[in-house]
């Protein structure tokens, strides 16, 4: 789900490609959420991390789970009393998570290629002919902005044009590609082809800042003044960034804007 946000939230990323990430980290997720050897090797992983702090993940679970019996005035055998065990639990509660995460992402997915479906089948590669019909095109056509006016007739003759000039593409930013060479000769066939390359919009980015903002304005900074809150979460968020910087270039450049009494 981290790689997935990752490339959600990349500049040169548009719709379609969008949902063929989707669609692929779906299918790794039922895969993990059907293999029951793949989600021991979860647990297993989570164990080496927990060994890894100095925790010992089997002794904290028999801490907090208790062995549940059967009441005696149901079955008196002991032999059937309800046990689970530690990796029986955590798959429990590994599918309950990726259950609910595939079934939010599946609805997601199916109202996102509900809607751009018309542009979807115009532009996704292999582009062929035979994706035009007359009622894809007027679907299409109800992308553009009202103040446009189209002539029906003049958009299937643009993209049979637009197709010829990529019979050999594999992706979507290549047909933009070659849509963008020829927006002059074809510019409601380049105009469509804009619209499926626009940027899907996350809200990771700030959600994470929310998140950040209670590890930073804790109650020893609540004096701080607005800019300096703002200059700690930029720092915090953008710490793959800032882990780059050079501390001793930044002091150098720093001493040398005016003199100062300590050489740094």
């Amino acid at each position: 789900m981290k790689l997935l946000t990752e490339c959600l939230e990349s500049t040169e990323l548009n719709i379609a490609d969008a949902i063929i990430f989707m669609s692929s980290t779906l299918e790794s997720l039922n895969i993990i959420n059907s293999d029951i050897d793949g989600m021991d090797n979860l647990i297993n992983s989570s164990i080496a991390f927990l060994k890894s702090l100095d925790v010992d993940a089997e002794k904290e679970f028999l801490v907090r789970h208790r062995r549940r019996l059967v009441p005696k005035r149901l079955d008196n055998n002991r032999d059937n009393a309800a046990n689970i065990s530690f990796k029986t639990f955590y798959r429990k509660e590994y599918k309950s998570v990726l259950d609910e995460l595939t079934s939010l992402m599946k609805n997601n997915l199916e109202s996102c290629i509900g809607t751009i479906k018309p542009l979807y089948n115009m532009f996704n590669p292999p582009v062929s002919r035979n994706n035009l019909s007359e009622t894809g095109i007027q679907d299409a056509m109800s992308f553009l902005p009202k103040k446009f006016v189209v002539d029906p007739l003049h958009l299937p003759v643009e993209l049979e044009v637009l197709y010829d000039q990529c019979k050999e593409v594999e992706t979507v930013s290549d047909v933009a590609a070659a849509s963008e060479q020829t927006k002059k000769m074809l510019p409601i066939a380049n105009r469509m082809c804009r619209l499926l390359c626009t940027a899907p919009v996350t809200v990771a980015g700030n959600e994470r800042s929310f998140s950040k903002l209670k590890l930073i304005k804790n109650y020893l900074r609540t004096t701080q003044s607005d800019s300096r809150l703002s200059d700690l979460l930029l720092l915090s968020s953008e710490k793959d960034i800032v882990d780059d910087i050079k501390l001793d270039l930044i002091a150098k450049q720093w001493s040398i804007i005016k003199k100062r009494r300590i050489c740094i």
